[in-house]
């Protein structure tokens, strides 16, 4: 039986998704506007299929289903298709997916440029010693912080290169920028994360108009999580903590097969660097200067900032002669081209999460809490409860859109330090943001390190673990010190 169901993993996965129908349809009602704990069981049946499959598309489209199916019953197909028309119409999303496909727009004109090849082999000319390649990942994502989607696509389309030709497993590149990724952005007062949360709390009514962000300051100190997690990473890359779970896997199959991605299909293999003539540092340096300032400037739109940077790029380019003029619209469509794959993985996602959170599943993790909360005990519940819950769907900034004004009143009911709380709350996002199949943030870095979305998730798993364990100390020592 066993090795029947090892042969027909699918088979029994696709069982599994209609016995979950089977139990909608018998022991819910559509139409209504909270499930409890059956709000629970569309992000699980996900996960449970995406380990079973691999397959994360598909694990989103099912889990999607089953959540309108749970609230819509027999119109639960058409129901789906507007759900995706509301991805679309959400002008948040829109925003995103211009994002997305802007910066490979960006990118692409860095690879056919020349200039991302020039960048990886100067810095493989500079130093063999993978360490010191992957420290500078780790440097860079914290430095180009100020966006998470242009530090994970930039840092990974440039050094995924160098770092596959000095035998570094790509599971391990997408590592060490994923840690310092979302990490760093909220530790940022300045990043759209922390800005985001800072305006989340004035417009719930705990800060004034004008002083979120000097709210926001006072839960900076607490946020353990971003600060262990980025320690790990970095404990890692100098081996003081040792390869462990997939890391160690794809440095055994390096060693082993001599390859530093984990499969030999033609989009994973590793990149030949041309470097073109006339190309130089400046080639690369210039639109990533430009990339910052102009995100700066307009006051951190990113879609502004990375369209004047490829303006900026663009010019550059054709000055020194490294693309000609009538390459242009045909680079930028393989630069959208390149981004399809990602928008599709991001569309069904956020269908899936917009789905789940209707069914009432924050509400329904806030309600359990609420009844038996002490002081010291609140800030490690809702750091454990909601990184169980962003595991299953990352709702990210819908979750402190969600969940924000409840914990504070739970922490206020309980004499509970507020901004502990709160920090408690954002380290769970993070950590959804870091660990989960549907993280948007994910599927980027991912996409820029050329490797598969779950082997990804997957080889850091450990990592992130020991990270999430050591923070839950960290918030129970230190809710019973504030109590």
């Amino acid at each position: 039986m066993i090795t029947y169901l090892k042969k027909h993993v699918r088979l029994v996965a696709y069982l599994m998704v209609a016995v979950c129908f089977v139990l909608v349809a018998v022991f819910t009602k559509g139409g209504e506007e909270y499930y409890g704990a059956w709000s629970v069981l569309a992000p699980v049946m996900m996960f449970i299929f995406a380990i079973m499959t691999k397959n994360i598309i598909e694990a989103f489209i099912w889990g999607g289903l089953l959540a309108i199916f749970m609230m819509q019953r027999g119109e639960f197909f058409t129901g789906y298709m507007f759900g995706i028309q509301d991805v679309f119409m959400d002008a948040d999303n829109v925003y995103l997916i211009m994002i997305f496909l802007l910066i490979g727009i960006f990118i692409a004109f860095l690879k056919k440029s020349g200039a991302a090849a020039y960048f990886a082999n100067l810095l493989g000319s500079k130093t063999d010693n993978p360490k010191i390649l992957l420290l500078i990942d780790w440097i860079l994502g914290i430095v180009l912080s100020i966006d998470e989607y242009m530090a994970g696509f930039t840092i990974g389309a440039s050094m995924t290169p160098v770092n596959d030709k000095r035998k570094i497993p790509r599971e391990m590149t997408a590592y060490t920028i994923r840690s310092v990724n979302v990490n760093p952005a909220c530790l940022n007062p300045l990043n759209a994360w922390a800005i985001f949360i800072a305006t989340t709390l004035e417009s719930i009514g705990f800060a004034a108009a004008g002083k979120g962000l000097s709210e926001y300051i006072h839960v900076i100190p607490f946020l353990f999580f971003n600060i262990i997690a980025m320690i790990i990473s970095l404990l890692v890359i100098l081996g003081v903590i040792p390869k462990l779970g997939g890391i160690k896997k794809a440095y055994e199959r390096v060693e082993r097969e001599g390859v530093a991605y984990p499969d030999l299909s033609p989009e994973d293999m590793a990149e030949e660097i041309e470097i073109k003539k006339g190309v130089n540092i400046l080639s690369f340096i210039i639109p990533i200067v430009a990339l910052v300032a102009a995100a700066f400037f307009f006051e951190f739109d990113m879609v502004l900032g990375i369209m004047a940077a490829i303006i900026v790029e663009v010019i550059l380019y054709v000055i020194q002669r490294l693309i000609h003029t009538s390459d242009i619209i045909s680079i930028a469509v393989e630069g959208v081209t390149d981004m399809v794959e990602l928008t599709m993985i991001l569309v069904v996602s956020l269908t899936m999460a917009n789905a789940v959170a209707e069914t009432g599943f924050a509400d329904f993790i806030v309600t359990s809490l609420s009844g038996f909360m002490t002081p010291w005990i609140l800030p490690v519940a809702v750091f454990l409860a909601f990184s169980f819950t962003e595991y299953l769907v990352a709702l990210s900034w819908t979750l402190y859109l969600i969940a924000l004004l409840p914990v504070i009143q739970l922490a206020q009911a309980v004499n509970c330090n507020v901004y502990l709380a709160i920090a408690a709350l954002v380290c769970a996002g993070v950590w959804g943001a870091s660990a989960s199949f549907s993280a948007d943030n994910g599927v980027v870095v991912a996409s820029a390190c050329k490797i598969n979305l779950y082997e990804q998730n997957m080889s850091q798993l450990v990592y992130l673990l020991i990270s999430l364990v050591i923070s839950a100390v960290a918030f129970l020592v230190a809710g019973i010190i504030m109590a």
